[in-house]
């Protein structure tokens, strides 16, 4: 038996290339079809999380919208008071009544008002018919509001004597009453917002 030729080393090296071709193109095409498939499920989880955001981007969206349209009616449902100026709300006021009365023929002067609205004068002669002034008392929650009246008998208009008689009326029920037979006659009330909300 004869030996057999030595093999080169080039032909071993070629052989091993050949074999190993195939397996090295079955790896590769392996690899890359599990990083499309990975770079597929990240595209994917891309989408999804822009979705979510692009939705939650429309809710604040709208958010936002809807509370500049809820500002802007609240602001021009309001009113700004000047500061320095009183006003005072018609739902939160009482109507309190002065009352001059007394002895007939008379004469009288005075100042009544309250501490928001100021002082007016008034004067007159008692007649057969009580004298009545209408005043405003602020009534809110917090108001100090207070009614003054201080009337006495007008020293040029009297020649007899008699009794000057002070009322204050708040819905008709007389809430304060005070009456001077002297020369002079001065009778003060007042009453206040504070006294009104106590004796409700």
């Amino acid at each position: 038996m004869q030996p057999l030729p030595p093999i080169g080393t080039g032909t071993l090296a070629k052989k091993a290339k050949w074999l190993s071709a195939p397996i090295c193109r079955a790896l590769s095409a392996h690899l890359h079809s599990e990083a499309q498939q990975k770079r597929g499920g990240v595209s994917r989880r891309i989408l999804i999380g822009c979705g979510a955001l692009s939705a939650l981007g429309i809710v604040l969206v709208i958010g936002i919208l809807i509370g500049l349209v809820v500002g802007r009616e609240s602001r021009e449902g309001s009113v700004k008071t000047p500061v320095g100026e009183v006003t005072v709300d018609q739902s939160s006021t009482a109507t309190v009544t002065v009352r001059v009365s007394g002895t007939q023929g008379i004469g009288y002067d005075g100042t009544i008002g309250t501490s928001e609205t100021g002082q007016k004068s008034i004067d007159g002669t008692i007649g057969t018919t009580p004298d009545d002034y209408e005043l405003s008392l602020n009534m809110s929650p917090e108001s100090t509001d207070l009614v003054t009246a201080e009337v006495g008998k007008h020293p040029l208009k009297n020649s007899q004597p008699g009794t000057l008689k002070l009322e204050l009326l708040v819905d008709g029920e007389v809430v304060r009453e005070q009456e001077s037979s002297s020369e002079t006659g001065v009778v003060t009330i007042t009453y206040g917002a504070v006294d009104a909300r106590e004796e409700l």
